[in-house]
């Protein structure tokens, strides 16, 4: 993945549950929700919608880069 707009992140989610890869990010496409648990930030203008948009899963990042 190169960055997180959701045209190239999108399938992070399903390609990770099929194989069990983990996902690595960069830090500032990532969104910290606990001490212990960071997704995929999508760019915080597509999960302002006001409708629920439902390929915009929380996807969980294992790492950062």
């Amino acid at each position: 993945m190169t960055h997180s707009h959701p045209g190239h992140s999108t399938g992070a989610l399903g390609i990770s549950k099929r194989t069990g890869a983990e996902i690595v990010a960069h830090a500032t496409d990532t969104r910290t929700h606990t001490r212990w648990e960071m997704s995929l930030s999508y760019m915080s203008v597509f999960t302002s919608l006001p409708m629920p948009v439902p390929f915009l899963r929380r996807t969980a990042v294992a790492c950062l880069v």
